[in-house]
C-alpha cells in the first residue's frame, strides 16, 4: 500500500512484512519517475489510484 502525506512531501508504503516505511519526495518528480520507469503514460484511473494527492495538473507530459 502506498499513499501520500496531505501536503505531498511524503510517501508511506506498507509491505506485506508489516514493515511501515516513510519516504520524503517531491511528487512531481515521483511522476516523472513513474511514467520514465514503466514506458507509458500513467491512465487517469491508476493516477486516482495510487496518487490521489498529487495535484490534478500533474501528467507525464
Amino acid at each position: 500500500m502506498l499513499t501520500f502525506s496531505p501536503d505531498g512531501a511524503t510517501l508511506a508504503s506498507a509491505g506485506s512484512d508489516g514493515a511501515v516505511r516513510l519516504w520524503t519526495v517531491r511528487p512531481s518528480e515521483l511522476l516523472r519517475r513513474l511514467c520514465v520507469n514503466t514506458g507509458e503514460p500513467i491512465t487517469p484511473a491508476r493516477r486516482n489510484q495510487y496518487l490521489q494527492n498529487l495535484p490534478s495538473t500533474a501528467s507525464c507530459g
